[in-house]
């Protein structure tokens, strides 16, 4: 028994064959499409939080930048503010060396002075004092008392030594009751 096919039915039975090789194929490279689909899906929600941590992350850093930024601003505030108290303070300490410098003078002078009136006899059997000597040492007690006054501000120790010498002189030559 031969079977005699007709012609156009062979030629049918190939073809869905044929678009059923193409359809397994097709089929096969969906599925293979299919589970590179779901890796890239992986990997896309991996580079998604990977991008939303580092985008934290830099908004954290913008933060303390722009904090780090305001501290430098108030640090260079802070050193302007600083620059200028020194210079006043280093006018004010020059001005002070130039009155201590000037007040050092005139210790000298009135030490002088004193030295110049003690060294005069004072006549003790006349018990009459020169009053030209009466009036020098007041004068000399108000300077010396006005100068001491200034020093009050300088507190400088060694010229409060001074005046201790200068008020020394003055007890031991008699005129400290002036």
């Amino acid at each position: 028994m031969s079977f005699n096919f007709d012609p156009a039915y062979l030629a049918l039975l190939k073809s869905n064959r044929e678009l059923r090789k193409e359809l397994n194929s097709e089929a096969s490279i969906n599925q293979s499409n299919e589970k590179k689909i779901c890796i890239l899906i992986k990997e896309l929600e991996q580079c998604s939080r990977s991008i939303s941590f580092q985008d934290t992350t830099i908004i954290a850093h913008e933060k303390e930048i722009q904090e780090l930024k305001s501290q430098v601003s108030d640090l260079q505030k802070c050193l302007r503010s600083a620059l200028k108290d020194v210079d006043k303070k280093e006018s004010y300490v020059l001005d002070l060396e130039q009155r201590l410098s000037t007040l050092e003078e005139e210790v000298l002078v009135l030490k002088k002075k004193i030295r110049e009136i003690t060294s005069r006899k004072y006549n003790k059997s006349a018990g009459i004092k020169d009053s030209f000597n009466i009036v020098k040492m007041s004068q000399l007690r108000f300077r010396t008392n006005r100068i001491e006054s200034n020093f009050k501000v300088i507190r400088f120790d060694s010229i409060r030594s001074s005046f201790n010498s200068i008020r020394f002189k003055l007890k031991k030559t008699g005129f400290d009751s002036i």
